[in-house]
């Protein structure tokens, strides 16, 4: 059955077919829930690659300690066993150099890991100022100041 008006749930009451203020405005939230759920996502995934990202870092920075530790003890034990008639002061300060510039090697590599890694959440900003953009039609805070830019 049709109504005899010509008006029909999402149409206007023109009678003219095209959708009405209602349709429209639920259009438009489903979109904005829509692009709100795509940026909660993207989030999410950049705060779980920056959880992943420390992990790796902590685990290295624990493993260099670790091995600085155990290397240097054990290194230190054979070599005053092993030069214990000749010169053994000589043994022990080359080799435990040897370790600590090892250590300095892993340290300078984890901290190279963490100094390599984008800031915390950069696609989601990016993304959101990107939005930003195209949401104001194109212009920038810059271009709103009135100043021309190259």
């Amino acid at each position: 059955m049709t109504d005899p008006s010509g008006t029909g749930p999402g149409t206007a009451p023109g009678g003219d077919g095209s959708p009405g203020v209602l349709q429209s405005l639920r259009d438009l939230v489903g979109s904005a829930v829509a692009a709100l759920q795509t940026r909660l996502q993207l989030l999410s995934a950049d705060a779980q690659e920056a959880g992943w990202r420390l992990a790796a870092i902590v685990v290295y920075g624990v493993v260099a300690l670790f091995c600085l530790f155990v290397g240097t003890v054990l290194l230190a034990l054979l070599i005053i066993v092993a030069f214990w008639d000749r010169n053994p002061t000589l043994a022990v300060g080359l080799l435990s150099g040897f370790f600590l510039l090892a250590s300095l090697g892993c340290a300078l590599l984890a901290r190279r890991h963490a100094r390599v890694a984008p800031g915390l959440f950069a696609a989601t900003i990016e993304t959101l100022a990107r939005d930003r953009e195209s949401l104001s039609g194109g212009a920038t805070a810059a271009d709103q100041d009135g100043v021309a830019r190259p």
